[in-house]
């Protein structure tokens, strides 16, 4: 999880101000999204070959999860093709991606927090942002079994049909 971890926080350091300017575009989330569509796609090419999460597929991963910092490309969806596509087991590459998603989360947050106690009056929405936090825990925990059915059925590109009609819809709404 180390090595998995790794690219993605340099990444985030290395062009954090990048990455903060994108995340103030809808058009480029909505175009990023289309790109989630392709990556999602592309797995119903990717074949199991059963093999096990090493540090080189691992590394693999990780710069998959860096890409997923930018807006509109999906963590999950990017770290769990690379699995696949690297010969893993669906159901390995979509545990190693969640795995993978607790040192991000907690990174991302453990960063934002100062932001809450610098702005006057935010100290006081304390409760309200851990009872967002914990709606998002058992919600998260809901979606991951959902998205592991899906992914056992061999259904995961279908998820890039819902990318593909957000993404358009966004690039022409907004």
């Amino acid at each position: 999880m180390i090595v998995g971890t790794v690219p993605a926080v340099i990444i985030g350091f290395l062009f954090k101000s990048h990455i903060v300017e994108a995340f103030g575009s809808p058009r480029w989330a909505s175009g990023m999204l289309l790109v989630t569509a392709l990556i999602l796609f592309s797995t119903r090419w990717a074949s199991d070959r059963s093999r096990k999460i090493n540090g080189a597929r691992s590394l693999a991963i990780g710069f998959a999860q860096a890409l997923a910092i930018m807006p509109g490309i999906s963590r999950s969806g990017s770290t769990i093709s690379m699995g696949m596509w690297l010969g893993m087991n669906k159901s390995e590459a979509a545990e190693f991606s969640f795995l993978l998603s607790v040192p991000a989360i907690a990174g991302a947050a453990i960063l934002e927090i100062p932001w809450v106690f610098e702005v006057p009056g935010n100290a006081g929405l304390l409760p309200v942002y851990l009872a967002g936090a914990v709606t998002s825990a058992v919600i998260g925990y809901l979606s991951i079994a959902f998205l592991l059915s899906v992914i056992k059925k061999g259904k995961f590109f279908y998820f890039g049909l819902y990318c593909v009609f957000i993404g358009l819809l966004g690039i022409f709404l907004l």
